[in-house]
């Protein structure tokens, strides 16, 4: 029934479909991945070629299989989706979840497509191949961002979409940037500015040679580390593949040109270090981490300020992105922002409302009671970190 199902397909589209599994022919691909990135609409980093092997070399686990969704015409590239097929916990028993590559360290998700083109036949492509899945579970992705407008559902699965985070940001073409945040912001900045330089001089910079990065990156994992601790939770900066992660892809965007890591020294102590990206006009903070004991300073949005004022001199950026998440110090910046999606899929049968249930209802209850989750993040933390150990 399948096999029947992916010939009639290939036989109704004119364009050439490909389902890239093999890790030689990713990166054989990263040309016109790029070319097409770039003219997708709202692209971000999250989808650039670079971010997505740096991931997969450092995090991808042995069970984890690439499911990249591709459509050609000729040697160009004019839609994928950079999918993968993971497990849980259980073996060969463990449920097979279709995801976005890397989607739990990405704050953006979405396929790639052509401006006015139809995401469609590629969606016909992936459910061609549902036996190999039996949850679809498409986190962060901005308004149709999957291109799912005008993709139908599969015969015998239901389709649920939730509004699971939101975007912030701040515009910075209207003017300086004091003119564009809150007044009581604004205020609130100055005021936290001065006390703390009763203490010594303030100095912001950024890093700029590899050295440098490796040294801020290493301060922001220390920062982040004590901060989780005091709260009696894991850093992701314990866990070692992270680390060697988050140390590679820094490496690599500055060799790009598109790294933006910085920090904020009160004397000569680093109080506060942001990790972030630059790409195109806009600049994303991805990170950031504070001295626990000057947080009644607000050194988090006196590095925001920092921030701001660099990108506005240098003429880098017209766009502050906070990334995904919706935390109070955020809409003390901004009231702009727009709600990320969650696509999930599963089965009209009974082990697909048990699915339902459990991908659907269970695990967004935990999602929004940060408390009722804690015991089962460390557990699986602490399980990661024994399993990269062994």
């Amino acid at each position: 029934m399948e096999g029947h199902r992916r010939e009639e397909f290939q036989a109704n589209t004119a364009r050439r479909p490909e389902i890239v599994r093999d890790w030689g022919r990713f990166l054989e691909i990263a040309e016109p991945w790029e070319r097409l990135r770039r003219q997708t609409p709202g692209f971000t980093l999250f989808q650039s070629h670079l971010w997505l092997r740096s991931y997969w070399e450092h995090c991808a686990r042995d069970s984890d299989g690439l499911f990249v969704a591709c459509h050609w015409e000729g040697a160009d590239l004019v839609v994928a989706a950079p999918l993968c097929i993971t497990r849980g916990a259980g073996g060969p028993l463990a449920t097979r979840v279709l995801r976005f590559i890397g989607a739990e360290y990405a704050d953006f998700a979405r396929i790639l497509l052509l401006p006015g083109d139809d995401a469609a036949p590629m969606w016909a492509l992936v459910a061609a191949h549902s036996d190999e899945w039996e949850v679809a579970d498409l986190r962060y992705v901005p308004e149709d961002g999957a291109g799912t407008r005008s993709a139908k559902v599969p015969a015998g699965w239901r389709h649920e979409q939730q509004v699971i985070e939101c975007a912030r940001w701040i515009h910075l073409s209207a003017g300086p940037w004091r003119k564009c945040v809150k007044k009581g912001m604004r205020h609130s900045i100055e005021r936290h500015r001065r006390r703390i330089e009763e203490q010594g001089p303030l100095r912001f910079s950024r890093a700029t040679e590899a050295r440098e990065v490796e040294e801020y990156l290493e301060q922001l994992a220390d920062l982040h580390t004590r901060h989780w601790a005091e709260r009696g939770e894991t850093s992701l900066f314990q866990l070692p593949d992270y680390r060697a992660w988050a140390m590679e892809t820094a490496l690599r965007f500055q060799d790009s040109g598109q790294l933006y890591l910085c920090r904020l020294l009160l004397d000569k102590r680093p109080i506060a270090v942001g990790w972030g990206f630059l790409e195109g006009e806009q600049m994303l903070l991805y990170c950031a981490a504070y001295a626990r004991d000057v947080a009644h300073h607000s050194p988090g949005s006196l590095l925001v300020a920092a921030i701001l004022d660099d990108l506005q001199t240098r003429g880098v950026a017209t766009t502050f992105s906070f990334g995904r998440g919706d935390e109070e110090y955020k809409r003390r910046w901004s009231e702009d922002h727009s709600p990320l999606h969650r696509h999930l899929l599963t089965r009209r049968n009974a082990l697909g409302s048990v699915h339902s249930m459990l991908f659907g209802k269970v695990l967004p209850f935990l999602w929004r009671h940060p408390a009722a989750g804690r015991t089962l993040r460390k557990l699986r933390r602490a399980s990661l970190i024994t399993e990269r150990a062994r």
